[in-house]
C-alpha cells in the first residue's frame, strides 16, 4: 500500500511542479539513497530485467539520484530525478484493485515487463511527456506483469499513467492549476482519446473497453470502471483507499467538504490555496487527526482506519522540480528513511552526488551501521505508546526541517551565482549543506532513542501487539 501526489505547476506556491510520495512495505525491508552516473552504452548493450526479459540499451543514459530499497530501484520500490528535471514520483500496486473482468478482458503476461519500467524510461527521458511514451512504449513492446500507477513530473508537466493489464495501458495529463492523489485503486475514469495533448494510450484500448458493458458513461470511455473496483467490494476494506484519498483532499480543500462515507473522488482538484512543499509533506503525515478516524486514538492503540502516514512506511519524499535554473539547483528530493512519522525529510539537491555512508547502505536485517534502522528504532519506540512519544520526536524534526527551509533560499542564491563560473563549487556547497542535515538528524535520532527508552521505562506503557506493528 502506497501513496502518491501530483501536482501541476500553477496549483503551487512558486508555480514549480511537486510530487510526493510514501513508500508503504512491511516496514523492515530497508531503505537508502542512491546516485547513478551518466553513461555511454556501447552498440549492442543490453538490459536484463527479469529472468524472462533482456532489451537493447540505448546509447546514452542519463544520471539519477534514487531513493529506493535495499532490494534495487528496478524492483520499482523507488523514486527517482534525472539530469533534466525528469522525476519518477512514485508508484502504486493496482493489482488488489484490478476487477475480475479485467483478469479475463486482458490477461497479465507473466513473462513481460513490471516496475523496472519506470527507470529504464527516465534514464533515456529529457521530458516528462518522453518518460511517459517511453513506458508506453515498453508496455506495449514486452507486455506488462504488473498492474501499477506510476507519476512522472517535470518542470512544466505531471503526468499519471496506469496499466490494465498484459496490454492496455491509460496515461492523463495533470492540469496545470490542479493536482491528484492516489492511494492503491484505480483512478482514471472518463477519458477523451483523441485530446493526444492530454491523454496517451495503448493500440487498441478503446476497442478493447468496448468489449465491456461497463465501459461507456456519459462522459466518456471509463478506465477505471472496466479494469478497478474490487476493493471497494469487499466488506471491511471498502474505504481503504478512498478514505486515504479523502485524507489529503480535506486539507487541501477544506471548504469543499468532501464526504469520508464516499467511495470516489474527482481525479482532478483544485487547491483552495497554492500549494507549497510542506503542504505535502503534512499530508504525507497524515493520521486523521481531529477526526473520528484518527489512527491513534485517545484510548491507544491503533483504530481501524489506515491512515496516509503509517508505521510501515520505508521511504517518504516531497520532490522539487523548477524551471529557469540548473537542474543541479534547480531540482530537489526531501527524502526521509522510514516513516514520515518518525523520521525527517533530507533535502538533496540534484547536484549532490553522496551522502554519508549510512544513508547509502542498507540490509533487511538489524544493522547499526544503516540510517534506515536507526530511524526504524524510533517508529518501534514511538508505537509502544504513540499519544505520549510522537510529540518528542515530532518537535526535534518539526524544528530541524524549518531550519532547513530557513536556509536554502540564501544557499540556493549563493549557489546560483557561483554556478556561472564554478559549477562544481556550487555542487560541493549543496553537497554540504544535505551531509550536515542528513548527519545532524542520525545524531538526533540516537539521543531520541535514548529519551523514548527512558520514558517508556519511567512509566506503564501498554506495547503494540505484533499483528499491530504489521498493520
Amino acid at each position: 500500500m502506497c501513496y502518491m501526489i501530483l501536482t501541476g505547476r500553477n496549483a503551487t506556491e512558486n508555480g514549480h511542479t511537486l510530487c510526493a510520495h510514501n513508500n508503504d512495505l512491511q516496514g523492515h525491508h530497508a531503505a537508502l539513497f542512491e546516485f547513478l552516473p551518466a553513461r555511454r552504452h556501447e552498440k549492442g548493450s543490453t538490459i536484463t530485467v527479469s529472468e524472462h526479459l533482456t532489451l537493447p540499451q540505448v546509447p546514452e543514459t542519463y544520471a539519477c539520484s534514487i531513493l529506493k530499497v535495499w532490494r534495487g530501484y528496478m524492483e520499482g520500490d523507488a523514486v527517482a530525478v534525472n539530469e533534466h528535471q525528469v522525476a519518477v514520483a512514485g508508484g502504486v500496486d493496482l493489482g488488489y484493485d484490478r476487477s475480475v473482468e479485467a483478469e479475463v478482458l486482458d490477461p497479465l503476461n507473466p513473462k513481460g515487463i513490471s516496475g523496472a519500467t519506470r527507470y529504464i524510461a527516465l534514464q533515456r527521458s529529457r521530458t516528462a511527456r518522453e518518460c511517459v511514451e517511453w513506458i508506453g512504449r515498453l508496455y506495449n513492446e514486452c507486455g506488462i506483469s504488473y498492474t501499477c500507477g506510476v507519476g512522472i513530473a517535470d518542470t512544466r508537466e505531471s503526468w499519471y499513467i496506469e496499466a490494465g493489464g498484459g496490454s492496455c495501458w491509460l496515461a492523463v495529463r495533470v492540469p496545470d492549476d490542479a493536482f491528484m492523489v492516489q492511494s492503491n485503486g484505480y483512478r482514471i475514469g472518463a477519458f477523451d482519446p483523441t485530446d493526444t495533448e492530454n491523454v496517451i494510450c495503448s493500440p487498441g484500448l478503446v476497442e478493447r473497453l468496448k468489449k465491456s458493458k461497463r465501459a461507456r458513461t456519459e462522459e466518456g470511455f471509463d478506465f477505471a470502471g472496466v479494469f478497478g473496483g474490487r476493493m471497494r467490494e469487499v466488506k471491511g476494506i471498502e474505504y481503504l483507499n478512498a478514505r486515504r484519498l479523502w485524507g489529503a483532499l480535506r486539507r487541501f480543500n477544506p471548504s469543499a467538504n468532501f464526504d469520508p462515507l464516499s467511495q470516489s473522488f474527482p481525479l482532478f482538484v483544485r487547491p483552495e490555496k497554492k500549494l507549497s512543499v510542506q503542504d505535502l509533506m503534512g499530508a504525507l503525515r497524515d493520521r486523521f487527526e481531529g477526526t473520528e478516524y484518527d489512527a491513534f486514538p485517545a484510548e491507544g492503540g491503533f483504530g481501524s482506519h489506515r491512515p496516509i502516514g503509517v508505521p510501515s512506511c520505508v521511504h517518504s519524499n516531497v520532490i522539487e522540480l523548477r524551471s529557469g535554473m540548473p537542474a543541479d539547483v534547480g531540482a530537489v528530493l526531501w527524502g526521509l528513511l522510514g516513516s514520515p512519522h518518525t523520521s525527517p525529510y533530507i533535502p538533496l539537491h540534484l547536484g549532490v552526488k553522496t551522502l554519508p555512508t549510512p544513508y547509502m547502505t542498507a540490509s533487511p536485517e538489524y544493522d547499526a551501521h544503516c540510517a534506515f534502522w536507526a530511524f526504524r528504532k524510533l517508529t518501534n519506540l514511538v508505537m509502544v505508546n504513540f499519544r505520549e512519544l510522537f510529540p518528542l520526536v515530532s518537535a526535534e524534526w518539526q524544528a530541524l526541517e524549518k531550519e532547513a527551509f530557513s536556509l536554502k533560499p540564501d544557499l540556493e542564491e549563493t549557489a546560483l551565482k557561483t554556478w556561472a563560473s564554478d559549477p562544481g563549487r556550487a555542487r560541493h556547497m549543496l553537497g554540504l549543506f544535505a551531509d550536515s542535515f542528513a548527519r545532524r538528524a542520525l545524531e538526533k535520532a540516537d539521543v531520541l532513542a535514548e529519551l523514548l527508552n527512558t520514558e517508556i521505562a519511567r512509566g506503564i506503557h501498554r506495547p503494540f501487539s505484533h499483528e499491530e506493528l504489521s498493520w
